[in-house]
């Protein structure tokens, strides 16, 4: 490896809250120069710089962006993100919302409890088999409601998309344009309900256009995550004490994915709003549905293979499946990103799902056969 390929190699801690080693001429400086050129002369180029208030070293190439080395994380399963920073963060930025348990996504207190609601986990993402997996539908709101902007610009153009708040906002300046687009949706007005109050469903979002003040044309809007099974309760509270217990050991999370629920209740979900979509008037663009990419995987497993569909419109579900973006430096948040699209006829969705995914009969013949055979053998 040449010098200027590199970006952080090797650090060392710095005694927290030490401030006389921070300068070029210090002990620790020298010692950790000293060092870096012993380990691996041919790459040792950078500089050295002290992050204040920090644990960390920062190990600085001239011509590279730099890291920062972070504190130890678990080897196995493991938190990806809590309050949406990732878990291991100690920055001031960071362990504010861990104080205020706030969602950073939507401003307001996490709904992420416990069992018996005495403790907000905060907990965002986790990673899995080496797969990160976001855990929270509202971390699929983040920069703004970007996922629901996008659904806006794919639906009806370039109109602006507003909240409810923003809308009566822009009427008490006189500022409300001819032609917008509004959200119906939790946070914002309330969640459209349908059906007979013992067979009612609550729509996640209505995107309505509105022209001249009145509703023109709508496209549905589902958002989904994962839920998990068993907790992480053990990891999470080594990651709350970190600040504290820096050389803390991070255990393995014991959290596993309810993938069960996919078919169980996320599907089935899916296929009722969407039918009532597909009989809307309104409804011209059909129905959209977010979530991440990971889990329409899981979706795409049970479905089956469904004949692409080009543009949104009656009848139409529009899948906008989302990851989340490179590692960013401590303090920040990491962006999200739009990984797919896909299009599918609703009635073709549904029809797949009750076929099971085409998993032939004999596999259940055979299934049973052997539960049998191994009841029996002795």
């Amino acid at each position: 490896m040449e010098s200027g390929e590199w970006r952080v190699l090797y650090a060392l801690r710095a005694p927290r809250g030490s401030e006389e080693f921070a300068g070029a001429n210090s002990r620790l400086y020298k010692k950790t120069a000293s060092l870096l050129s012993l380990l691996s002369p041919q790459i040792y180029a950078g500089k050295i710089s002290f992050l204040s208030n920090s644990p960390f070293i920062l190990l600085n190439n001239n011509e590279h962006e730099s890291s920062v080395i972070t504190m130890p994380r678990s080897k196995g399963k493991d938190m990806c993100e809590i309050f949406g920073f990732t878990p291991d963060d100690l920055t001031s930025e960071c362990r504010n919302y861990w104080a205020r348990e706030i969602c950073p996504f939507i401003g307001t207190k996490c709904t992420k409890y416990n069992h018996d609601k005495s403790l907000i986990y905060g907990v965002c993402s986790v990673v899995t088999s080496n797969q990160e997996t976001i855990i929270c539908p509202k971390r699929l709101y983040a920069e703004s409601y970007k996922t629901l902007r996008d659904v806006c610009a794919d639906a009806f153009g370039y109109l602006p998309l507003y909240l409810v708040n923003e809308v009566k906002t822009l009427e008490l300046v006189k500022e409300k344009p001819n032609e917008f687009v509004v959200a119906f949706g939790q946070n914002s007005g309330r969640e459209i309900q349908v059906g007979s109050s013992r067979n009612k469903l609550s729509m996640d979002w209505v995107l309505v256009r509105v022209v001249d003040g009145k509703a023109f044309e709508i496209a549905g809007v589902e958002v989904q995550s994962i839920d998990i099974t068993n907790n992480y309760r053990t990891i999470w509270e080594a990651y709350r004490n970190l600040e504290s217990n820096p050389n803390i050991s991070i255990p393995v999370s014991t959290h596993g994915m309810n993938w069960a629920n996919v078919h169980k209740r996320l599907i089935p979900q899916i296929i009722r709003k969407g039918q009532i979509y597909a009989d809307s008037k309104l409804a011209t663009k059909g129905m959209y549905f977010i979530l991440p990419d990971t889990v329409y995987s899981r979706f795409e497993d049970i479905v089956g293979h469904t004949t692409p569909k080009a543009l949104p419109g009656k009848g139409i579900l529009s899948v906008f499946t989302y990851s989340l973006g490179k590692s960013v430096d401590r303090g920040k948040i990491r962006n999200l990103e739009r990984t797919r699209i896909i299009r599918v006829s609703l009635e073709e969705f549904a029809l797949n799902f009750i076929s099971g995914g085409k998993i032939p009969g004999s596999s259940l013949d055979e299934a049973v056969e052997q539960q049998v055979l191994n009841l029996l053998k002795n």
